[in-house]
């Protein structure tokens, strides 16, 4: 199930829709918080392939990361000190209070 949210007349009436669950959990959000509150690290960054020491080095089989080609001001990237050129293996989830 699902709202429809468009339909392309001119590709065939090919429509979209939000799933009811994605539906449910923003009308939530919208009565609790008045917005919808998504969660962001604030960069833009690029797959890069690691190499096999650095792979060897983390004791683990990363065979690719996240570069970090941009960091947003005052996001949360740039408050945890990341920089331009660092390389993201993994992300740990934090519960965050606003």
């Amino acid at each position: 199930m699902g709202i429809n949210t468009a339909v392309l007349q001119a590709a065939q009436g090919i429509g979209f829709a939000v799933p009811s669950n994605t539906a449910n959990w923003v009308t939530g959000m919208l009565i609790r918080h008045g917005r919808i509150r998504r969660a962001r690290i604030g960069i833009a960054g690029r797959s890069r392939p690691l190499h096999v020491r650095i792979q060897r080095y983390l004791g683990r089989k990363y065979e690719s990361g996240v570069e970090i080609m941009e960091i947003i001001d005052d996001s949360p990237a740039d408050r945890a000190g990341l920089r331009p050129g660092d390389v993201i293996r993994s992300v740990t989830p934090t519960e965050h209070a606003d």
